[in-house]
């Protein structure tokens, strides 16, 4: 197969989507396989790093990842490279291709939470989403609740719809040696640790008022990574004020967004991690800190529990109390920190890298069986 890849969003840093362009890249550029790929990326080339192949061709475009002149560039791409397929792995994709398309779904969070988009993104969403689903050949999900979600929303045919999970980077399966947390100003030891943005579904409010009945109580500090809602404005952190307010100020650290180093460091080091979503197209965030062996407490909603399966504690994510019994008991009990590290790193070992790309590309070929 030729293939075109939209790995614009490949960025390099702690966004979901993201990492699963910078994976399945990696992946894909290691297997023994006869395709070749044009692989078209704007800010960061995801080919640097990846196992060097001439089956790959890197293109650089300057085209704005929401511009929809993708309408237009892209056909042109694929006629050019005279492309069997194309693949993109975000909604805002072309509405018509000389090839067959594949568009990954990774959640449907606009859908279920429309209120984090503005007015005109909204509407535009809305209509747009239904035509893209309908021009392509195949839809992508991270996870089989991303499936059903996909057929009950949207009206997607099962038999159109492939779940293709990511993995974890090699780099969060090394076994090292224990971390102190000290290795930056202001993270204190112990800590327990939340990775992910802080927009309404994330829940990070229900989070700080669990902190916050039991911060006495605990020994680790709660460390908040993830974009703030705006990166020129250091005040802009949404909750932010919320953490003042429950006088938090002195026990939760919001560090924004960071780098891949820091936050392998972050994870391997913390006490647990927690993850309080009200909604998740997968959670690698989850997946992650199971494969350093880091103990995790998560919602019991949407794809979490497939994910985690029995390797971590759970709680309804719109119980405040709930999520403050989940931490404590992570927070006091180093038995049950081992029994979940353990049982965590046994479930990442069900998600790799080489079965993602496997997946990927058997998905593709059914796109363009006759």
């Amino acid at each position: 197969m030729r293939i075109l890849f939209d790995a614009r969003r490949s960025v390099h840093r702690v966004t979901g989507i993201g990492r699963i362009i910078d994976g399945l890249i990696k992946a894909l550029a290691a297997a023994d396989g006869g395709h070749e790929y044009l692989v078209v990326y704007g800010e960061k080339n995801p080919l640097e790093g990846a196992t060097p192949s001439s089956r790959f061709e890197g293109r650089r475009i300057h085209l704005s990842l929401n511009s929809l002149r993708t309408n237009e560039l892209m056909p042109q791409l694929a006629r050019g490279f005279r492309a069997d397929v194309a693949y993109f792995p975000f909604w805002l994709t072309p509405l018509r291709m000389p090839c067959p398309m594949v568009v990954a779904i990774h959640d449907l969070i606009h859908v279920h939470y429309p209120e984090e988009l503005g007015w005109p993104r909204r509407l535009f969403y809305r209509g747009y989403l239904p035509l893209v689903l309908r021009a392509a050949t195949r839809v992508h999900t991270l996870a089989a609740h991303g499936a059903r979600d996909l057929a009950q929303e949207c009206g997607v045919a099962a038999s159109r719809i492939d779940v293709v999970s990511p993995g974890v980077d090699d780099a969060a399966e090394r076994q090292d040696e224990p971390h102190d947390g000290r290795f930056e100003p202001g993270v204190p030891s112990p800590f327990c640790l939340y990775v992910g943005n802080h927009k309404p579904h994330k829940n990070l409010a229900n989070l700080l008022r669990a902190y916050a009945r039991i911060s006495s109580r605990m020994e680790s500090h709660l460390v908040i990574v993830g974009a703030r809602s705006s990166s020129a404005d250091p005040l802009s952190i949404p909750q932010a004020g919320l953490s003042r307010d429950l006088g938090l100020n002195e026990r939760v650290h919001f560090l924004g967004q960071i780098d891949d180093g820091r936050l392998w460091a972050l994870l391997h080091a913390a006490r647990f991690l927690v993850l309080p979503s009200r909604y998740e197209g997968f959670g690698l965030p989850a997946l992650e800190a199971m494969a350093r062996g880091t103990p995790v407490a998560c919602s019991n909603t949407t794809s979490l529990p497939e994910v985690v399966g029995d390797a971590a504690r759970m709680f309804d994510p719109e119980d405040v109390v709930a999520i403050a019994e989940a931490m404590l008991a992570l927070d006091r009990s180093s038995e049950l920190r081992r029994d979940l590290a353990a049982r965590g790193r046994i479930r990442a070992t069900r998600f790799s890298w080489t079965r993602s790309a496997a997946a990927w590309l058997a998905s593709l070929e059914r796109a363009c069986a006759p």
